[in-house]
């Protein structure tokens, strides 16, 4: 009889825990780029915010970059996305991905020779005379003539030119045009090959097929303890088992 209840006991136990998984499915759950994950689920990141990771449990979304007095507006921020921004011609980007960006130097107004022009994510370098190149620090070592840019001496020797960074063409309106629309396709392309997540509906819920299967799993694991705790039950019966002897009449 004490090991029927503690059998009875124990499928309580179980099946309530069976209950419980169904009943709280969020930390099953992994959120696709775009939603962050909640008490409640998966939901939608909110209006100026978004979510690059895919496959995560982070709590909130990441705030989009807003555009500033000094910057160009390349690709618009989305639930998947941050804005890309340009710094505006004469200034130029020193902090990387997060736009932040710096007049350019005016050699002139340094009575210097500009060297190297000013590029979106480079300053100009200048150098004391018009026909000097720059030379790449070598280590600890100080320079003769010193530029602007403190990991570059400038050298009149011409030789030099092959240590010297290439220079890309200053952008113009019609490039920025062509490269904003750049973006934009290949912002497009992105968000049309992400995987959605085959676990999670429109609403950022588990989707029904999903809990079917957790309820079912429950269910199964229920059945297969229920006949582990039975089965030994009724072999003991079995065992103990004695036939009434039939009285054999006179």
């Amino acid at each position: 009889m004490t090991t029927f209840k503690l059998s009875s006991v124990f499928v309580v136990l179980v099946f309530g825990f069976g209950l419980l998984v169904v009943s709280l499915p969020t930390p099953l759950a992994r959120c696709p780029a775009g939603q962050y994950h909640s008490s409640k689920g998966c939901k939608d990141c909110p209006n100026e915010s978004f979510m690059d990771e895919d496959n995560h449990f982070n709590s909130e979304c990441k705030a989009c970059q807003k555009q500033e007095e000094d910057t160009v507006l390349m690709r618009k921020c989305n639930a998947t996305h941050d804005s890309v921004l340009k710094c505006k011609e004469g200034k130029y980007n020193v902090n990387g991905a997060t736009v932040t960006c710096q007049p350019c130097t005016q050699c002139t107004e340094k009575n210097l020779y500009e060297v190297e022009k000013c590029l979106p994510t480079r300053d100009a370098i200048c150098c004391t005379r018009p026909a000097m190149s720059l030379k790449k620090k070598n280590g600890i070592n100080n320079c003769s003539q010193s530029s602007t840019d403190t990991s570059f001496c400038c050298v009149e020797d011409t030789t030099a030119a092959t240590e010297i960074p290439v220079s890309e063409p200053i952008p113009t309106a019609e490039d920025t045009q062509t490269e904003i629309h750049e973006i934009q396709e290949q912002s497009a392309s992105s968000e049309n090959k992400s995987k959605p997540n085959i676990n999670i509906d429109n609403n950022g819920e588990l989707s029904t097929v999903y809990k079917a299967g957790i309820i079912l799993g429950s269910i199964v694991v229920f059945i297969v303890v229920i006949a582990i705790i039975i089965w030994p039950i009724y072999r003991y019966r079995q065992g103990n088992y004695q036939p009434t002897p039939v009285k054999e009449e006179d």
